[in-house]
């Protein structure tokens, strides 16, 4: 069965998505009185289910990549897996070393991919933000679908970034740099590490001087991309058998950066926000380092788009979904009780929107339709 569009797959995702954000609303619900580790473990299993329980084939079914990922673990061919990074080798050699049921080896990394989302939102998340963004929690865990080892990276990479905020500092480290050894394109987010040192004493709470500062390290930071991208090229330091790698970095050579708007459209939002209501955020330790984390954040996206690190975007989504729960109340705050239900209906229907525009172009690129359960496969 080959990737397809559905109607029925894309409502699913949409209404997972939608409840997703009402799940995180009432694991926080004063009124529920929940507890919010059995609803964290409840949501943590479900969307483990729903991702191990899908049918995956050859042809994209199930995740463009899903079907390689799944032949890997199976037979463990040496052309193949070698061209892993070792921990995700590794790991998947212990794993298909102790069973061959390839349910086991999806439900380990899902597990973990879907833990490492949650145990940042269990960090950083407050009872008085809005949970609106959370419905688009939804797309990132999709993207795995096509992407596992990547996102496998990124769970242990914010897993890192958690430790490392509540001074866990050695093995936040540990965990950050781990992450590399799983997708090589973490070493780009690994740099966050120097930025924090660098920049944890700044006064990013006033919106001109953050505007400035982004401005000229975005700047900066895009013709030292440039400068890198020539040298390798150059030099072919990123040679190899199938020449991947350098494919990637020189997609961009001959292109405006400007070309590339829509892959930064979501962050330019978040930095108009954060311009207009930075001064009306918490004044936490845990907003100022949620602060830090968007800013290296923004900084970042024009050198990965120079190099070719498109999947980047997706290392700090659940943190830029939080600090929009953090500034949507800050937005509505000036106005009437009636006035805040239009406005935030409003809200939703945007973030519904927009969960609904991302999967409409994923969905072929990265085989997420149609979702096939495998009792019905």
């Amino acid at each position: 069965m080959a990737n397809y569009f559905s109607l029925p797959s894309f409502v699913l995702y949409v209404a997972v998505g939608c409840m997703c954000g009402l799940w995180m609303k009432l694991t926080y619900s004063k009124r529920l009185k929940a507890d919010p580790a059995a609803m964290y473990f409840g949501l943590w299993f479900f969307l483990t289910l729903f991702a191990v329980l899908r049918a995956v084939g050859p042809n994209g079914l199930g995740g463009m990549d899903a079907y390689g990922y799944d032949l890997i673990f199976r037979n463990l061919e040496a052309d193949r897996i070698d061209r892993m990074e070792p921990l995700f080798k590794y790991g998947t050699m212990l794993i298909r070393y102790v069973t061959s049921e390839v349910f086991v080896y999806r439900f380990v990394c899902y597990g973990a991919i879907a833990f490492g989302y949650l145990f940042f939102l269990k960090r950083f998340v407050v009872s008085e933000l809005s949970f609106i963004p959370f419905i688009l929690m939804v797309f990132p865990y999709l993207r795995s679908f096509n992407t596992m080892r990547n996102s496998v990276a990124i769970a242990v990479f914010v897993i890192g970034i958690v430790l490392f905020s509540e001074k866990k500092t050695l093995r936040g480290v540990a965990m950050m740099v781990a992450s590399f050894f799983f997708h090589r394109m973490s070493i780009i987010y690994i740099a966050f590490i120097p930025f924090y040192y660098m920049f944890r004493k700044s006064n990013f709470q006033n919106g001109r001087k953050l505007f400035v500062f982004l401005i000229c390290y975005l700047v900066l930071g895009y013709l030292a991309a440039r400068l890198l991208q020539d040298y390798i090229i150059a030099a072919n330091l990123l040679s190899s058998e199938d020449n991947s790698d350098m494919y990637y970095i020189s997609t961009s050579v001959n292109e405006n950066i400007f070309s590339r708007i829509p892959l930064m459209f979501q962050h330019i939002l978040l930095l108009g926000a954060m311009i207009c209501w930075n001064s009306r955020l918490p004044r936490t330790a845990d907003v100022n380092f949620l602060r830090l984390l968007i800013v290296f954040d923004i900084l970042i996206v024009p050198v990965s788009v120079v190099l070719g690190m498109w999947r980047s975007v997706e290392y700090f989504y659940i943190p830029r979904l939080v600090m929009w729960g953090y500034l949507i109340p800050c937005m509505v705050r000036p106005f009437t009780a009636k006035s805040k239900r239009i406005l935030e209906f409003g809200l939703f229907a945007v973030f519904v929107f927009w969960l609904c525009f991302r999967i409409a172009k994923e969905w072929e690129p990265a085989g997420l339709l149609p979702y096939v359960p495998i009792f019905l496969n």
